[in-house]
């Protein structure tokens, strides 16, 4: 669930492209079906593989590129690499893209964008807010394929914070004292 709105996006050599939002399908696992294929992750980032699918005679040929895109307003979702070592402060160790099984003969590059600080801290290339993944021509997969790619959440990073209930209350409570002590009448 802390995954939910990562857009996912899939172009494939047929010129057929697709985007789709991630949501939660299960108490620790989640995923995205969409024409043809799916992504889908169960247990943590850390230890567990990401699996892509493909439909039976889905026609889509080889997957071109596939995007991950955790940059929405309320997303707290991080890709947690590995460069620097050291890594991020307030940040767990990552683990870099990695195909594990199905692509053997894959070629192409992982790159990230939208590097993210922990306040107050600067960023280090570290922790990204999007993960690009090209493959060169003719070298992606073509049948089912897994692969590793460490995330974090951090509800630090979220813009536009919705407070909860009773934190609106209170604020809302604050505001009529302020209104009422800012109307008063000087003779």
């Amino acid at each position: 669930a802390d995954m939910d709105g990562l857009k996912v996006t899939a172009t494939f050599s047929n010129g057929f492209s697709q985007t789709l939002s991630w949501a939660d399908t299960g108490a620790t696992s989640g995923g995205v079906s969409g024409t043809g294929w799916g992504l889908s992750l169960t247990g943590n980032t850390f230890t567990a593989p990401w699996t892509f699918v493909f439909s039976p005679n889905s026609g889509l040929g080889q997957l071109e590129r596939l995007q991950l895109d955790a940059t929405g307003p309320m997303q707290i979702t991080v890709f947690d690499s590995t460069n620097p070592s050291s890594g991020t402060p307030g940040s767990s160790t990552g683990a870099d893209f990695k195909v594990l099984s199905g692509c053997a003969s894959c070629d192409g590059t992982a790159i990230y964008y939208n590097q993210i600080a922990v306040t107050p801290n600067a960023p280090v290339t570290d922790i990204f807010h999007l993960l690009d993944i090209n493959f060169d021509q003719d070298t992606g997969p073509r049948a089912d394929w897994t692969f590793g790619q460490d995330t974090d959440n951090d509800s630090r990073l979220i813009t536009g914070f919705v407070p909860e209930p009773g934190s609106l209350a209170l604020f809302g409570a604050a505001l009529a004292g302020l209104y009422g002590t800012g109307r008063r009448r000087r003779s």
